[in-house]
């Protein structure tokens, strides 16, 4: 008997919320046509603003499919805990949800299949690696996000401070693990370096060897020709280490 309840009652769950959808075209919010009337639609009203707070981050947003995670033995209604985080893993997104029974309250996850839409920088032609990148190399355009590796570039400002790390194909997403900052001390450049010891500072007008920012330990090359490692600390100093 407590197997037929608990099917019957997913079946009715899965069926009411499998129209269930959302988009944000643009950053407006348009509730969809089809929406959930459960509890007096109390329910679908706060999944529907809790997802809209924690994706804000998203141009768009779609629920495909939704089902509860878990047996249920009996069921009153349910809302969402936004005392609990929510977990996004891949096309998957887990929302903490409480579910008042006969015999109490009980603490689950709503598994929803989502497909997830985000602005992006679109290359619009090869790219070769170590290759410093232009506005000019890109397209912002609304891409699917769903399961994306790593973090999209979407600021056409960054672009002016970052240079490819990697092969870059025509019509890939920029994403954080395709850039690397560009160098503010490139190879050849003239660049001041100091050696302390105690009280005593000494100045040697030297040559970078290596591409470098501020932090990172570069080689630099005396005008006696000797060769020091430097951690620069400027765009026109660094210190010698040894």
């Amino acid at each position: 008997m407590r197997f037929f309840f608990s099917f019957c009652l997913f079946f009715v769950i899965a069926f009411c919320f499998s129209e269930f959808s959302h988009c944000l075209p643009g950053g407006e919010q348009n509730a969809s046509a089809n929406q959930v009337k459960t509890s007096g639609g109390k329910f679908e009203q706060s999944l529907h603003e809790y997802l809209t707070g924690k994706l804000s981050d998203y141009a768009s947003w779609n629920i495909q499919e939704i089902q509860p995670n878990g047996k249920i033995q009996s069921f009153d209604g349910f809302s969402v805990d936004t005392l609990r985080p929510l977990t996004v893993n891949g096309t998957f997104i887990y929302v903490p949800v409480t579910i008042e029974s006969k015999s109490g309250k009980l603490k689950s996850l709503l598994t929803l299949r989502m497909k997830l839409r985000k602005m992006a920088l679109v290359a619009i032609h090869e790219i070769q690696v170590n290759t410093d990148l232009q506005v000019s190399d890109f397209v912002q355009q609304e891409v699917d996000a769903t399961g994306l590796r790593g973090s999209l570039i979407t600021d056409y400002t960054e672009l002016t401070r970052l240079k490819s790390k990697m092969h870059i194909k025509s019509g890939s997403y920029l994403t954080d693990q395709m850039i690397r900052r560009r160098s503010l001390i490139k190879h050849g450049d003239p660049i001041l370096c100091y050696v302390s010891n105690s009280s005593v500072v000494v100045s040697l007008d030297c040559i970078a060897r290596d591409d470098g920012n501020p932090g990172e330990i570069i080689h630099v090359m005396s005008r006696d020709k000797h060769v020091y490692r430097a951690k620069i600390e400027t765009e026109q100093t660094a210190r010698i280490i040894e």
